[in-house]
């Protein structure tokens, strides 16, 4: 089985990486943007230096300050981060996009943003077999709401790891609304 899916990416070293990765697979479509709930342009702060880590680079947020906090992680990352214009696109031009009706996998990590990412998810259109999502930037009231909006469509909560949770859809003909 190939995998199959929208790839969203708004910094652009990462998306023409992405792009080779999946060159010659129709199935996955790589765009270059970011999530929100209207097009528009937006500037996201990113890491830049040829002197960190490849991981490191692909941090990015649209809070200056989410990326500060990884200074115990990069040494001198506030000389680091650089500002960048994003073209922004709400998730029902994500879900257009898709090679089929089917969603097996929803995998956000938004340095911060990921709550309100999934607060954005279209589930009265479409129900992904599993959603993965990171947590550790989230304030509680923000995490206890994502867990609220994943298990009232049906879904079991579980923690992976101490930074991200994971949920799976309760059963098959949850799929689609």
């Amino acid at each position: 089985m190939r995998l199959r899916g929208v790839m969203l990416e708004p910094q652009p070293r990462p998306v023409s990486q992405l792009r080779e990765l999946y060159r010659g697979n129709e199935n996955v479509v790589v765009l270059e943007a970011a999530l929100d709930r209207e097009r528009w342009i937006r500037n996201p702060y990113t890491v830049e230096s040829d002197q960190v880590s490849k991981w490191a680079g692909g941090m990015a947020s649209f809070h200056r300050e989410h990326l500060l906090k990884q200074n115990y992680l990069v040494e001198g990352i506030k000389g680091m981060v650089r500002e960048l214009k994003v073209r922004c696109i709400p998730f029902g031009d994500v879900v257009d996009r898709l090679p089929s009706r089917r969603l097996d996998l929803l995998q956000i990590d938004a340095e911060g943003a990921d709550g309100y990412i999934l607060s954005l998810f279209l589930f009265d259109r479409i129900r992904p077999a599993i959603i993965h999502w990171e947590i550790k930037n989230m304030a509680r009231r923000e995490k206890e709401a994502s867990l609220d909006r994943v298990t009232s469509y049906g879904y079991r909560i579980a923690p992976s790891g101490q930074e991200d949770m994971l949920a799976v859809r309760a059963s098959k003909r949850d799929s689609n609304p």
